[in-house]
């Protein structure tokens, strides 16, 4: 990456290494549900950002990153434990760790919170720009592309099976599954085209053929068809527009 040396990433790289042993590795399941349910009167909610702040020091030897890492775990986990444990709170909860480490690093590297080293970079850019598409903007895509398979119309609809009838609320979790596997899926592939591992595509393809294509309904197979071969059409196109380019 342009505009950084290689000590500068190398603390940004111990950085994460901090927070993924210390919020992983060094935080047993006992000290998250304590948390959950005692708030901030849980000694566990200390504990463990203090644990995070040593981790931290030892591999950075920086007590101004040490301080400003330990003060805001303490304050995003404590912010979370007041909030449902659902997959969204998580993954908010680990974006908004990993964005303090960003900025944090980015303050002390420059000397001042300077996002425009990375924001004026144009690999970086394009980069972000083709991953985030695979993700939201292309699901939305591709649900609006397969509309006319879906339910209603006949998919799951005991019309076709009378074993295959679900209900409402266990329709939208099938879709809000199928749209997480997709932007996996998507993501996936998109790397393995950067990394020119186009045989790893056929796999990933071959999986999930095996998984999901044992099905005797035309409709429920047009459906995983059209929707995989769209996906992964347009997977590869942004992965050959992303190394075109940034030329790669």
């Amino acid at each position: 990456m342009s505009g950084f040396e290689n000590t500068e990433l190398l603390l940004l790289v111990k950085l994460v290494l901090a927070h993924c042993i210390s919020d992983f590795a060094l935080q047993p399941a006992s000290w998250v549900v304590e948390r959950s349910e005692k708030k901030y009167r849980s000694k566990y909610l200390y504990i463990h950002a203090i644990v995070t702040g040593l981790v931290v020091q030892t591999l950075t030897q920086s007590w101004y990153l040490t301080a400003l890492i330990f003060i805001t775990h303490l304050l995003i986990d404590l912010s979370k434990a007041y909030a449902k444990p659902t997959t969204s709170n998580f993954l908010i909860d680990q974006l908004l760790h990993l964005a303090i480490i960003g900025f944090a690093w980015l303050f002390f590297v420059d000397g001042r919170l300077n996002a425009n080293i990375l924001l004026n970079n144009y690999p970086v850019m394009v980069l972000l720009t083709g991953y985030f598409m695979v993700t939201y903007p292309f699901g939305i895509l591709i649900k609006v592309c397969t509309q006319r398979w879906r339910k209603p119309t006949g998919l799951l609809n005991s019309e076709h099976n009378s074993n295959e009838t679900i209900t409402d609320a266990e329709w939208n979790d099938l879709q809000e599954a199928g749209r997480w596997i997709g932007m996996i899926e998507r993501l996936l592939i998109v790397t393995f085209v950067l990394f020119d591992h186009y045989d790893a595509i056929g796999l990933l393809i071959a999986g999930k053929t095996i998984i999901r294509f044992k099905e005797s309904d035309k409709k429920k197979s047009e459906y995983f068809l059209f929707g995989t071969l769209l996906s992964i059409a347009l997977s590869i196109f942004v992965g050959l527009a992303i190394k075109m380019l940034v030329r790669l």
